[in-house]
């Protein structure tokens, strides 16, 4: 088991920029017409983040939840990635207009933090010789599609109040920016042999 507080990750104004745009954010309207004044506010916003991921890895048979997203047991890595309350804070805290960016801000952290945990992830599978399926979100957005015993036992065995991560009775994540992510691992394909 790893755990890993407030790690760096690249922060991708033009993404964000580029997806309020899409969202039919008024960006001209919010003072933030130029890149550099999106920019700006993307660097503020990722003042408000700590990201931190706890993640194992092991065959997925251990908890035997996992036979629904995996019915043969295989290795895989299991992670809790987080990017912590205080840019939901924000969230709550801003104007309506702001409130969006400030989302959208949020969500390309948190899936930017969940790539880097799937880099480590894929490290450790190829030192065994495997590489990654596509990985599995079985929380995010403060919602849990996972059986609440699974939730309880990733509680217990993950220790997720070490990365100030706690769970709702009714399947709720909080902070809610985390995400849980199974990453499967499947057998690097082997290059045919010249006849």
């Amino acid at each position: 088991m790893r755990k890993i507080k407030n790690f760096k990750i690249p922060i991708y104004a033009h993404e964000i920029g580029r997806k309020a745009k899409k969202a039919g954010i008024n960006l001209e309207k919010l003072s933030l017409s130029d890149g550099q004044q999106i920019k700006s506010f993307v660097l503020n916003s990722a003042s408000y983040i700590l990201p931190s991921t706890i993640y194992d890895s092991f065959k997925s048979d251990k908890y035997t939840e996992l036979e629904k997203y995996l019915p043969k047991p295989v290795p895989c890595t299991l992670s809790v990635v987080t990017i912590g309350k205080m840019i939901e804070t924000k969230e709550e805290e801003a104007d309506e207009a702001h409130k969006n960016l400030t989302k959208i801000c949020a969500e390309v952290f948190l899936k930017t933090s969940i790539n880097l945990v799937k880099d480590l992830a894929l490290s450790d599978a190829c030192q065994e010789g495997f590489t990654l399926g596509e990985p599995l979100s079985l929380c995010e957005n403060g919602k849990c599609a996972a059986p609440p015993e699974f939730i309880m036992k990733v509680k217990s065995d993950f220790l997720v109040e070490k990365i100030a991560v706690t769970f709702g009775e009714n399947g709720q994540i909080f902070p809610k920016y985390t995400a849980i992510v199974l990453f499967p691992w499947t057998p690097k394909k082997r290059k045919n042999a010249p006849k």
